[in-house]
């Protein structure tokens, strides 16, 4: 028999955290699976356990708990992660995930994708709905598996059929707790960008985030949901109100650059990762909206006032960790 527990996968993240935080607040028993330790105190309702997706304890918290929901939050897509490590955990990690899932009676799987899957390319239209081609794959390596495992996720679950599996694309998160890229270019005191290029970007703040994730737990719709914020700015814009000074420079400039700072560990992202910073990636999260009732809490001006204040280092986590195109700065 069930329980009214749910399993949050990726529970010591940015994203993680906020989200456990989030359910326990509102009386929801959390089970929490993580590779990572938790940083501070292990709030009261939160039962956590340290393994890998991969092993035998995992198996058993399915088989002893029988959650109600699982929700998906620790899919890895860091460039500088080897490239076997990331297939086996997002990849594989689902595979098991979804086998469990449905074994165990699981009535709902929510997966935090990326809205980056669908890529930063000239020929995209000015918003992309949920059906637009997964064109990130192509250039960028660490979001293969993100892709595939997206698409293994909604694939699996139709042999699942008491299972029903959300996955949800975000624009680029951004919050005090969150550390990823777009986070660390717009904090920078000087910010390359592209001479001649100013593309749109959507930013979503993390409080958002976790809402739909709450919406999308309680709902039991199928599919794929694209998840954007209040709107999106130029990046010029985003980079003024965050208190950078933008340095535009030549793509034959710009490259090598990259290139010697990537090389160096001085750079965020991998040379590929430059398409965010010539061509528009925007979600249209109209499907969101219409079936879960989403709709962002935050307006632009208090969203970009997360990155512009920080916390003390030791408070910060790097879990919810993505590359410039999971920001789609270049996410």
């Amino acid at each position: 028999m069930g329980t009214n527990d749910t399993m949050v996968i990726g529970a010591c993240g940015a994203v993680g955290r906020t989200l456990v935080r989030a359910l326990l607040d509102h009386d929801v028993p959390v089970i929490g699976v993580d590779s990572r330790r938790w940083r501070g105190v292990i709030p009261d309702g939160l039962d956590l356990h340290r393994i890998e997706l991969n092993k035998r304890p995992f198996d058993e918290i399915f088989r002893t708990r029988r959650p109600d929901a699982v929700v998906h939050v620790g899919l890895v897509s860091s460039p500088r992660i080897d490239m076997e490590i990331r297939y086996e955990h997002n990849v594989v990690g689902m595979q098991k995930v979804v086998s469990l899932c449905g074994r165990h009676g699981v009535r709902r799987l929510v997966v935090l994708s990326r809205g980056s899957v669908y890529g930063a390319d000239l020929r995209n239209p000015v918003l992309l709905n949920e059906d637009a081609p997964l064109r990130g794959a192509s250039r960028h390596s660490e979001l293969r598996d993100i892709v595939e495992a997206d698409i293994l996720a909604l694939s699996l679950s139709v042999r699942e059929p008491t299972l029903s599996v959300a996955i949800l694309r975000p624009a680029n998160v951004v919050g005090l707790r969150v550390r990823n890229t777009i986070v660390g270019y717009l904090r920078l005191p000087v910010v390359p960008t592209l001479l001649g290029f100013d593309p749109l970007l959507q930013i979503v703040h993390e409080d958002d985030l976790i809402k739909a994730l709450r919406l999308a737990i309680a709902d039991d719709a199928p599919g794929v949901f694209n998840i954007a914020g209040p709107g999106a700015a130029p990046i010029s814009v985003l980079i003024r109100e965050t208190g950078g000074r933008p340095i535009p420079l030549l793509l034959p400039i710009f490259t090598p650059v990259v290139e010697t700072l990537w090389r160096r560990g001085l750079s965020p992202a991998p040379l590929p990762h430059v398409d965010f910073l010539r061509y528009h990636c925007l979600l249209d999260d109209s499907r969101a909206r219409r079936v879960l009732g989403y709709a962002p809490d935050l307006d632009l001006p208090t969203t970009l006032a997360a990155i512009r204040e920080r916390l003390p280092d030791e408070e910060l986590t790097d879990m919810f960790r993505t590359s410039p195109l999971d920001a789609a700065i270049v996410e």
